[in-house]
């Protein structure tokens, strides 16, 4: 599953599994080349039946994406980045520049807000068919 990359390398990181990212990692003495390619195929295995099992059991599980995907998404590509480059650069910024920044963030807020309101609004007040 190409969509569990991230999350994939993310675990493989941090427990110490990646060579390439943590070649110093103590984690990785003692640990054979066998031992960690298994660990890595089983992270890879259980990880996707881990999401698929939690998607069947959790009936609400397309909120929860929802929300992830409007709150979340929005916050961290969009609302952060723009709030992180007016604390770094305040004193090298002309006026267009924090005018265009301070929009974007208060955009995005309105956009994150109406979409995680309408994440939970249930669909048959909207008058959208299950």
């Amino acid at each position: 599953m190409n969509s569990t990359r991230p999350i994939v390398s993310t675990l493989e990181i941090v427990c110490g599994l990646d060579a390439r990212a943590l070649p110093a990692s103590e984690s990785l003495t003692g640990m054979s080349g066998l031992t960690r390619g298994i660990a890595k195929l089983t992270i890879r295995i259980l990880l996707p039946v881990f999401i698929i099992i939690v998607s069947v059991f959790v009936p609400s599980f397309d909120k929860i994406m929802s929300l992830l995907g409007s709150l979340a998404g929005f916050t961290i590509c969009i609302i952060l980045p723009c709030l992180f480059h007016l604390t770094l650069f305040k004193g090298q910024l002309s006026v267009k520049q924090r005018v265009l920044d301070w929009t974007l963030v208060v955009i995005a807020t309105i956009i994150a807000v109406f979409g995680t309101v309408f994440a939970f609004i249930p669909k048959s007040t909207l008058g959208i068919r299950e």
